[in-house]
């Protein structure tokens, strides 16, 4: 029996519970259009198309959006590519993606600055630091530095973008596990969380959520330093934390 990758990607997307909306055809080169494919579930539509010039399609590419509560505007992914194969395989692949994993920053302060030295506010500020997805944990322990995590983060936020996305990855000077913390950037806008202490595998979150929760985190943990560290503006690493500022 012949494989037919066309049928299998619509098979594997009903099996999932997607509706087709546009069930995927046979094309090749003489009917590229941006309308090939179409599936929604729940609040999720997965749109399959070809982009430019048809007649020439070595200088379009093929993009597959990944769309929330019909908000065109704002893709929560696009996923393009320049090879017909390439974009298939792709789409085999995301009828078991869950779009809809989010993340918290988990953190309770248990040491604060013992000096008045301008490094202590970065060495000093320890306490426990969990995340989750979903609620269920995928990282935890009882003795980190937070302000150095949240300078990792900070790096990571300001050079954040979907175009030429970077890794997050988290290292401290109290540990010799390199990294404690690594968000690796996927060919479909979502990030791999890796850990040698991470509790679940196979954990991938969206960008948009990493970058939001990150900036939450960064605010909400500055807010609580202000409120217990006198005169935190004297100390090192005070400034990036201000900009997060929860208001």
């Amino acid at each position: 029996m012949k494989f037919d990758i066309y049928s299998e990607i619509n098979t594997a997307f009903e099996k999932a519970g997607w509706f087709p909306t546009k069930s995927l055809e046979h094309f090749d080169e003489t009917c590229l259009t941006e309308d090939m494919a179409q599936f929604e579930k729940g609040n999720l539509v997965i749109d399959f198309g070809f982009y430019g010039d048809s007649t020439q399609p070595e200088h379009g590419e093929y993009v597959i959006y990944v769309i929330r509560e019909r908000n065109w505007e704002k893709p929560i992914a696009r996923i393009s590519f320049k090879e017909k194969r390439a974009a298939l395989a792709k789409m085999t692949e995301l009828p078991l993606f869950d779009f809809s994993l989010s993340i918290e920053i988990h953190y309770e302060i248990k040491i604060l600055p013992l000096g008045k030295e301008r490094y202590r506010l970065l060495v000093d500020t320890e306490g426990s630091l969990k995340l989750t997805v979903n609620g269920d944990v995928i990282f935890t322990d009882e003795g980190i530095l937070l302000v150095e995590f949240a300078s990792t983060l900070h790096q990571w936020i300001t050079s954040f973008s979907k175009e030429n996305p970077s890794e997050l990855f988290y290292e401290s000077m109290d540990f010799e596990e390199k990294p404690l913390i690594q968000f690796s950037p996927m060919d479909d806008e979502s990030y791999e969380f890796y850990s040698p202490w991470q509790e679940k595998p196979n954990i991938r979150i969206s960008g948009d959520a990493l970058l939001q929760e990150s900036k939450k985190f960064i605010g909400s943990l500055y807010r609580e330093l202000q409120s217990k560290v006198p005169n935190i503006d004297r100390y090192d690493y005070s400034d990036f934390l201000k900009e997060y500022m929860i208001t």
